[in-house]
């Protein structure tokens, strides 16, 4: 494995070209041609140069075969742009070995670094492998090009990076079992969060959350764009050498069927895939958290989307509402907020705090229409002032909302949708009832879920200790 040459500067690509003997160079980028003057700029005026402004993302293969169409007699690739751009630079290359290929990252993408390809058939799936040929020659750092890059891109463009070395690392858990001082287990084993790879993968995790703080305080510092930089490389590097685990699986699955944002649905996935591994790998989870110092990672990730205005939901990245995906992926689809201190019971409900056994009070809370019980527990914990003593439970609607009429249509009108949803409340309602008594257990909603609550309460057939409905 030969790793591309890294130069600093739009104004390396002149002298590497020239270096090459290019004669002829082909510009691949999005259809905005965002920096392609600049680039110009510094090229040599002899340098003949032609622009392909057609990459998309998950590469498809109608866009490959006309890039290849305007390849003519370039015998140079300089890709311009996030993973669309490279992407498609890959599949040229692989159509093209002889040709030169500089890439020149402007997201955090970090695929300019991996010899992983992948390519969209048709509307079929997205084929993804590993080709030495596809990996450029030199890949061009111009932290400059990043300083003007919107905040959400900033931070799902960040997250598609952080996902490289989580997924890398969810391949290498070891077993959970007692080791000695010398970090082996008892067969002799090196313990596989010790080993090289693991080591670096951890790395990538710490310096992208500490570019993610920093980006956020600072977006125009040139200094804290080449430190994201610098950690979005290092994480593409670790994903180039590591094993893709089931978050890749899934992404590139989801993209390539549905054709979603790759970035967007990047960031989507990963506070469910890291809620995910806390479950699966728990030893793997801690280390990761951490190293991003975070102890829950998964609701940190949420909320960073949230504070970015970036979608945190599949439905929300253009998933068909009738789309049949993988169960796993049930909260992903919906945009429900992990925590790895919430749990579950057996109707799916989010439970924060005692068992209803050993609570004080109870309070069934009940979200709005386009929100999810998970920040809705996080938002009612703050409001009962982080009462220990509470147990907080959370159901959550199907698709968001409780009903899709609005709350003044006659009550013939909404059918069997308000009933589903009076029964989904009352089966955490009654069995808070039967473990506290009725005087000890709280009905909380907000907008749709205040009505809904209000409803229910009309509906029971003894008061209850009370209602909060807000905004209903």
């Amino acid at each position: 494995m030969t790793r591309p040459i890294q130069l600093a500067g739009l104004e390396a690509l002149a002298p590497f070209l020239a270096e090459r003997g290019v004669r002829r160079a082909l510009v691949i980028t999005g259809e905005s041609r965002r920096f392609v003057d600049r680039l110009a700029e510094h090229l040599d005026s002899d340098l003949p140069l032609e622009v392909f402004d057609g990459a998309r993302v998950h590469v498809p293969r109608a866009v490959v075969d006309a890039a290849e169409a305007a390849l003519g007699e370039a015998d140079a690739i300089v890709t311009l742009g996030g993973g669309a751009a490279t992407g498609l630079g890959k599949a040229l290359r692989r159509v093209r070995p002889s040709l030169t290929f500089v890439a020149i990252p402007t997201t955090y993408a970090g695929s300019e670094q991996t010899a992983v390809y992948g390519v969209r058939e048709g509307e079929g799936d997205k084929t993804v492998g590993r080709d030495e040929a596809v990996r450029p020659d030199a890949v061009i750092h111009a932290p400059e090009l990043f300083l003007t890059m919107p905040k959400r891109l900033t931070i799902t463009s960040l997250l598609n990076a952080l996902a490289h070395p989580i997924s890398a690392l969810s391949t290498l858990a070891p077993s959970d079992h007692a080791r000695d001082d010398a970090g082996e287990d008892p067969e002799g084993e090196p313990d596989a969060l010790d080993a090289p790879a693991a080591r670096a993968a951890l790395e990538a995790v710490r310096r992208l959350a500490w570019a993610l703080d920093q980006v956020a305080e600072a977006p125009s510092s040139v200094r804290a764009r080449a430190a994201a930089l610098d950690a979005a490389t290092l994480a593409g590097r670790v994903i180039d050498g590591g094993a893709l685990g089931a978050h890749h699986h899934h992404a590139h699955a989801l993209g390539g069927r549905f054709d979603l944002p790759h970035a967007e649905l990047h960031a989507a996935l990963l506070p469910h895939t890291a809620r995910a591994l806390a479950t699966e790998r728990p030893a793997v989870y801690r280390r990761i958290a951490e190293a991003a110092g975070h102890p829950d990672l998964p609701a940190t990730l949420y909320d960073l989307l949230v504070r970015a205005g970036a979608p945190r939901s599949l439905l929300e990245l253009g998933l068909p509402a009738d789309a049949e995906i993988d169960p796993a992926l049930a909260d992903a689809r919906v945009g429900r907020r992990p925590s790895i201190r919430a749990r579950r019971n057996a109707r799916g409900a989010s439970v924060l705090g005692p068992t209803l056994a050993d609570a004080r009070r109870a309070v069934i809370v009940l979200h709005g229409r386009g929100a999810d019980a998970g920040c809705m527990l996080a938002e009612a914990e703050r409001l009962v002032g982080y009462d220990p003593t509470i147990a907080l439970v959370a159901p959550q609607a199907p698709d968001r909302r409780w009903y899709p009429r609005p709350y003044g249509d006659p009550l013939e009108d909404h059918a069997g949708d308000l009933d589903g949803a009076i029964a989904a409340a009352r089966a955490e309602l009654d069995e808070a009832v039967a473990a506290l008594g009725r005087s000890r257990v709280f009905l909380l909603g907000f907008s749709q879920g205040a009505c809904l609550a209000a409803e229910l309460l009309a509906r029971a057939k003894a008061p209850i200790g009370g209602v909060v409905a807000i905004a209903g």
